[in-house]
């Protein structure tokens, strides 16, 4: 983990757990190496005991809320994941966005072009005889699956680029939640679990 994602995910995890509450009169119980287990009980006027929540220990972090456990193991588990993957995904998620303006469209056309279909008309001026290459041109068609036939490979790999890093980035949210939900749910106790 980089130190600046480390310090990141400390003030991340700082800033969460000043939203905790205090509980008096707490009993602690362990479960597994990193998280002892709180058992917070308030007492009613009649001075009946009732069980509040659980209460976790996570990575220096006392005193916390399922919740606040989850989002803490989510940052811990994200600053383990993310790598040069992640990067190449966004990049190619700008670099499909159409922040280039163009000279001139047909009506209802999608206004603007982006650096990667620029790019790659230039370096892949190929064409093939028929239009078999499926492409959508903005999030609002692919939704409605409004999908556009092309015949010419530069188009074709211009639009596919920021579909790519989409499914990238997709992949990567899928496996942090994953790894975090199963990481959450080994340390906290059963009535907590997912």
């Amino acid at each position: 983990m980089t130190a600046i994602a480390f310090r990141m995910s400390r003030w991340m995890s700082e800033a969460i757990t000043s939203f905790c509450s205090r509980s008096m009169g707490s009993a602690t119980v362990t479960i597994g190496m990193r998280s002892p287990v709180h058992c917070a009980m308030i007492k009613r006027a009649s001075g009946e005991k009732i069980k509040m929540a659980n209460k976790y220990d996570y990575g220096g972090h006392g005193d916390l809320t399922p919740p606040e456990l989850f989002c803490l193991i989510v940052i811990d588990v994200a600053c383990d994941e993310l790598g040069i993957d992640d990067a190449v995904g966004i990049a190619m998620i700008l670099l499909g966005q159409r922040f280039v303006p163009t000279r001139g469209k047909f009506h209802g056309a999608v206004k603007g072009t982006s650096v990667a279909s620029r790019v790659s008309r230039r370096l892949l001026p190929y064409e093939i005889k028929h239009k078999i290459l499926p492409t959508v041109t903005s999030f609002k068609s692919l939704v409605l699956l409004k999908v556009k036939f092309t015949g010419e490979l530069g188009v074709f790999v211009g639009r596919a680029v920021p579909v790519a890093g989409w499914i990238i980035t997709a992949a990567d949210v899928s496996i942090i939640m994953y790894r975090s939900a199963v990481t959450y749910n080994r340390l906290v106790k059963p009535e907590d679990r997912f």
